[in-house]
């Protein structure tokens, strides 16, 4: 027998057959924080969710291949990534004629370090063989929409795939976001994570977010790491970036904005049926329908996936004297990576 995998509190073991080829992907869990609990898995050093393998991520760097038709959202957890992938679904409805609504996004929309490691370790094989496997099966003549929150140096794919696909980079203010990721790591039991119990969003902000050891690590490198990237010559032809709050405030705009950045043959009217069918009320709606098929079902539910939705609410949920020292690092820390503060307006 061979030792899986170890957090604080509890010890997997998998019995391994001599007959096979491969062996099971590994997780290296660990306890955030020893009082308040949140468990993630180290990969690379950059903390992901429990669930998550290391092996699964070094091998789609090393084995999956961007094509030419691929787009992916990248986002930092909690900053809209669940919206901005309705919206290209629903594009892509419109584009091909599509009429259906699509109310389903991470059906459609495959997140590949997330999927790959729940397979591999269902099926026990390896991050190297689940990967080798869907990349096998990968058509090369359908679009693929993927998702990701790795920083730029983890993305899942690798480096022969040059200019291959374009990339929506969404971004939020760090204090929304915040309140956001404390409930959804409330709400996650696989986070292990106590904090309505234990200090709230204020201890959350102090000892978790602020000191980058939430699920995909330090906000503002997060951010950086993209940026570096944006920023190189021809790299804004495949890479769009679009703020959370400018999405809030004219989404007719920035649905446009996505539109012609995908050059989708997409009309006016259409634009508008995007809009509608991508509002916070509608995705609320979708998954309040979805949950409860799946509770019948037997299924798990994934609790306040679609919250609230909001600009600025981090103001009456944060303390002042939390909220002070949280723009004092959020400044300093844009300066220090020279990060544009208009990338994160509140």
């Amino acid at each position: 027998m061979s030792l899986l995998f170890l957090s604080t509190s509890v010890a997997f073991v998998w019995i391994n057959s001599t007959k096979k080829k491969y062996f099971p992907v590994q997780l290296q869990l660990q306890l955030q924080s020893p009082t308040l609990g949140y468990a993630v898995s180290m990969v690379l050093s950059c903390p992901y969710p429990p669930f998550m393998s290391e092996d699964v991520v070094r091998e789609l760097q090393v084995q999956h291949k961007l094509q030419k038709s691929d787009i992916v959202i990248a986002t930092y957890p909690k900053c809209g990534t669940t919206w901005a992938q309705q919206i290209v679904l629903e594009a892509l409805n419109c584009h091909e004629n599509i009429e259906a609504p699509t109310k389903c996004p991470w059906k459609a929309s495959t997140w590949p370090e997330m999927s790959l490691s729940c397979s591999a370790r269902k099926a026990k094989i390896s991050g190297a063989k689940a990967v080798f496997d869907y990349c096998k099966s990968c058509d090369s003549d359908k679009v693929r929409v993927l998702k990701t929150h790795a920083p730029h140096h983890l993305r899942p794919w690798n480096a022969e795939s040059g200019n291959s696909g374009r990339v929506i980079v969404v971004t939020r203010n760090p204090f929304d976001a915040a309140v956001s990721m404390f409930h959804h790591a409330c709400d996650n039991e696989v986070f292990q994570y106590d904090g309505r119990a234990q200090g709230g969003v204020d201890s959350f902000c102090e000892n978790l977010w602020m000191e980058g050891k939430c699920e995909s690590g330090d906000f503002w490198e997060w951010h950086a790491s993209w940026r570096r990237e944006y920023e190189k010559k021809f790299s804004k032809k495949r890479i769009l970036w679009i703020l959370y709050e400018n999405l809030t405030r004219d989404p007719l705009g920035e649905v446009r904005k996505i539109v012609q950045f995908l050059e989708l043959n997409v009309s006016e009217k259409e634009v508008n049926k995007i809009v509608g069918r991508s509002s916070f009320s509608t995705m609320k709606q979708n998954f309040s329908e979805n949950d409860a098929e799946r509770a019948k079902k037997g299924e798990k539910i994934k609790k306040n996936h679609i919250r609230k939705g909001g600009v600025g609410g981090f103001q009456s949920i944060i303390s002042a004297q939390v909220l002070h020292k949280f723009k004092q690092l959020h400044t300093e820390n844009c300066r220090r990576l020279d990060l544009n503060l208009e990338l994160f307006p509140t």
